[in-house]
């Protein structure tokens, strides 16, 4: 086998096993590790020693885990891995002083971390280590590897979560009925039955993948009232951590019945301008149920402290999901560093209100990169389609 066919095949494995944790790896960046020898003994092709993510919480690394189960079989083997490993201070050493100890021979990584801690310190403790240290220079790779990546960037350097704006359209492109319309809702409402939605099951099924690879979801009050939303991953295969449940409620107009408000396995908080230990927010707080009192900006909820204390508490990625208005605030303040696109082929009988952010506008490559299409089948022949694009100022 080649070179280049063993890189692609472990590249792989590597950048697919970081995607699968997005979402479950708290403050820490979601990395993809693989462990292999170049030659095997017997068979004379590169052989498999282990492949792992970061773990959930992001408490053990994906170099701490292939570590741990490869052994004594790490010695003189090739280590390959999205990120740069750490050089921070961790029991039992960083991540790249144990690749050393364990006998290493060769570190093939995509990307410099950011991280001041370690930004090139990993890889300076590699090669004073006797370790091979090369970059992976392929560009899809780069470029896949910097969007797994991009909580970890924004973090790092804007002390901020990314955030990523869903838009669920019509085939004119709207996102909702306008108001004197007698449509029904569509997308809206999560699982109530008797409602239009705009996309199909396949597509729906992709809308909570997702969900599952961000840290929290948030919406504005609008969509509380009008759809009484779960904002939960619900996919039967799914067994990982709900995200955050966020809510921007300028006035504290939640309802105490909400499904929100239900706090069994997810937490919900409420940025409003109202005072935490006004009568109204005292009401709502319970187990799981936070009122975080915000400032104002212009007029607004100031979306920089929301984005800073989720931050703090840990977010990487936030799913940005309900309301024009709460939509065109983030892409007026260049808050937007990803947009999913899921376009339908129906449309709302009566008229529609216009999503916030046109096709012609994602089309401008000066500000957004489309990375990839999706077609999802339709029940009734036609489909559904999610268009991925990015800010290209992550490019």
């Amino acid at each position: 086998m080649s070179d280049i066919r063993v890189a692609e095949f472990f590249a792989k494995s590597a950048l697919v096993a970081a995607g699968q944790q997005l979402g479950q790896t708290a403050k820490n960046p979601s990395v993809g590790c693989v462990l292999y020898n170049e030659a095997d003994a017997q068979a004379h092709l590169p052989s498999l020693i282990a492949c792992h993510a970061t773990t959930e919480g992001g408490t053990i690394h994906a170099e701490e885990r292939v570590l741990q189960q490869a052994g004594e079989q790490a010695q003189g083997a090739t280590l390959y891995t999205t990120l740069e490993p750490c050089a921070h201070i961790r029991a039992g050493g960083s991540c790249a002083e144990k690749i050393v100890r364990a006998g290493v021979r060769r570190v093939i990584y995509i990307l410099e971390d950011p991280d001041p801690r370690t930004a090139g310190k990993g890889l300076k403790l590699l090669r004073q280590g006797g370790v091979e240290v090369e970059q992976d220079t392929n560009t899809e790779r780069i470029a896949r590897a910097k969007r797994q990546l991009i909580g970890h960037t924004c973090r790092v350097r804007e002390k901020r979560p990314a955030v990523i704006l869903k838009l669920a359209v019509s085939s004119d492109a709207s996102i909702a009925p306008l108001e004197s319309s007698e449509a029904k809702p569509a997308n809206r409402g999560e699982a109530d039955s008797g409602k239009i939605w705009l996309s199909d099951k396949a597509a729906l099924r992709r809308a909570h993948l997702l969900r599952a690879s961000c840290d929290a979801i948030l919406v504005g009050s609008e969509t509380v009232l009008a759809d009484d939303p779960l904002l939960s991953v619900r996919l039967s295969s799914w067994r990982g951590t709900q995200p955050l449940r966020v809510v921007l409620d300028g006035r504290l107009r939640f309802p105490s019945s909400a499904r929100l408000a239900k706090t069994e396995s997810q937490r919900t908080w409420l940025f409003t301008a109202e005072q935490e230990k006004s009568p109204k927010a005292q009401a709502l707080i319970g187990d799981g149920l936070r009122v975080l009192e915000t400032p104002l900006d212009e007029k607004a909820l100031d979306l920089s402290f929301v984005l800073s204390v989720l931050y703090e508490a840990g977010i990487s990625r936030l799913l940005v999901e309900g309301g024009a208005k709460v939509a065109d605030s983030f892409l007026a303040h260049g808050l937007v560093d990803e947009v999913a696109w899921f376009q339908s082929p129906i449309a709302f009988e009566g008229g529609g209100l216009k999503s916030p952010l046109s096709e012609q506008e994602l089309q401008d490559s000066n500000r957004w990169h489309c990375y990839a299409r999706e077609q999802y089948p339709r029940a009734d022949g036609k489909a559904d389609w999610l268009t991925l694009y990015t800010a290209t100022r992550n490019l």
